[in-house]
């Protein structure tokens, strides 16, 4: 079946193949994934910059050859699927999160020297870290939705404003 016609007990305007569906869908998951993020520090106005996730220096070169390792990742499209691949180590275990000034000033305790995993304030960074990653993650699956709802060739005929308020008002 190439065209199919997308229903939520009512139609959306137009009947658009599986390929142009996900073509848009995708290019909207690309703009969300790719656009600038603010510093997570509260009065920033500074963009955020790849922040590693983990030790860059430590635990990632530990687990890395030639500069590369394998990291799981959740891919959505063409459908949502989890795929090992390789990266390099500038790349893997990052998010933005922070801009350069306050990724340096918050996490130099874990990034300058070796991580004591004994300690709680190294614990308490790394926690922090893993938790903003994810309420990044969530950031842009919300981005995303909106997008989706909003664009001219998805509209649907019913009114999309109650999920838009609900979505706003949670955000």
């Amino acid at each position: 079946m190439d065209n199919v016609t997308l229903t939520m007990n009512k139609k959306i305007s137009g009947i658009l193949s599986v390929k142009q569906v996900d073509k848009i869908s995708n290019d909207i998951f690309s703009y969300c994934i790719n656009k600038k993020q603010k510093c997570f520090v509260e009065d920033c106005k500074k963009s955020a910059i790849q922040s590693h996730l983990l030790q860059k220096n430590g635990i990632l070169k530990m687990i890395s050859a030639n500069n590369h390792f394998y990291e799981v990742a959740f891919l959505m499209f063409p459908k949502p699927h989890y795929e090992i691949k390789k990266v390099g180590i500038n790349k893997g275990f990052t998010f933005r999160g922070f801009c350069e000034y306050h990724d340096s000033k918050i996490f130099e305790k874990i990034e300058k020297t070796d991580v004591d995993f004994n300690e709680y304030q190294s614990l308490l960074l790394l926690s922090y870290r893993a938790i903003l990653k994810e309420f990044r993650v969530k950031e842009i699956i919300i981005d995303y939705y909106v997008n989706l709802l909003t664009h001219s060739k998805l509209k649907v005929v019913f009114d999309n404003e109650p999920i838009l308020t609900a979505v706003a008002a949670n955000t």
